[in-house]
């Protein structure tokens, strides 16, 4: 056994030597490619003009101007949604991702928007009248992206907000554009400590303990999505939007959270 151990001692170091020189070294073109990350430079400031003919936007940042390249593949976003380059105008705001060492952009995120507070007199299907001063009513067009609220909740039927004031965010031209309708109302939170699914009642607690009358106009939301009367619990922390109606609280949007 020993003169075992010995011979093996003795072929180990020439065996091991011999297995090394014998593995084939891999020429460099079989290892597969590395994909380098795409690091890409973000800046922001004011847009101040998009040329076609040369294919490059100009921006005005906090460094200077940059003119920077478009190629066919950059995408633009207005206000959330994709556009044409042509579409973004002198005085946006814009952020802006692209390569340092091409200058080539991927992507330019532009908002454009002002904003005009009043008194809504008329919601149409896709409109909203804003009277902001005697005499002067401004419409609004709204969307599927237009984010309409009453007191911070969003709203399944924009006619309650008829007579109440409100400001609109809006994308400036010619059809006005609302991305947001805030509106202003009563409004009071407490837990709920009884439901009235048959009267359509939910009455809450507080200091001021109080019941206020659903209908058909008003907005129930829990947990951030649309609900029934049947979904809201006992003991839901609710928002609630509000008018009086004589001695009656009529609820006009409802939040609840459990």
């Amino acid at each position: 056994m020993h003169s075992r151990r010995t011979l093996l001692g003795r072929l180990l170091p020439s065996l091991l030597l011999f297995t090394f020189i014998s593995v084939p070294a891999l020429h460099p073109s079989a290892v597969p490619p590395v994909q380098a990350a795409l690091h890409l430079t973000e800046t922001t400031g004011t847009f101040l003009g998009y040329d076609d003919d040369a294919g490059v936007v100009s921006v005005n940042t906090r460094l200077g101007l940059r003119t920077l390249l478009v190629v066919p593949e950059t995408l633009f976003v207005l206000n959330n949604r994709a556009v044409q380059p042509t579409a973004l105008l002198p005085g946006d705001r814009v952020t802006i991702r692209y390569r340092f060492d091409t200058a080539v952009v991927y992507e330019v995120f532009a908002t454009r928007e002002a904003r005009r507070s009043g008194v809504i007199t008329a919601v149409r299907a896709n409109q909203i009248d804003l009277r902001i001063g005697r005499g002067v009513t401004l419409t609004f067009t709204l969307d599927a992206r237009t984010r309409v609220s009453l007191e911070g909740i969003l709203l399944d039927d924009e006619t309650v907000l008829v007579g109440k004031r409100a400001t609109v965010v809006y994308e400036p031209g010619t059809n006005l554009l609302a991305l947001s309708v805030a509106g202003q109302g009563l409004r009071t939170g407490a837990r709920i400590t009884a439901l009235d699914t048959v009267a359509g009642t939910v009455s809450i607690g507080g200091r001021v303990p109080r019941t206020f009358v659903l209908d058909d106009t008003t907005t129930l939301r829990r947990n951030g999505e649309f609900a029934e009367i049947t979904d809201l619990v006992v003991g839901d922390r609710v928002t609630i939007a509000f008018i009086r109606d004589g001695k009656t609280l009529r609820a006009q949007a409802l939040q609840a959270r459990p």
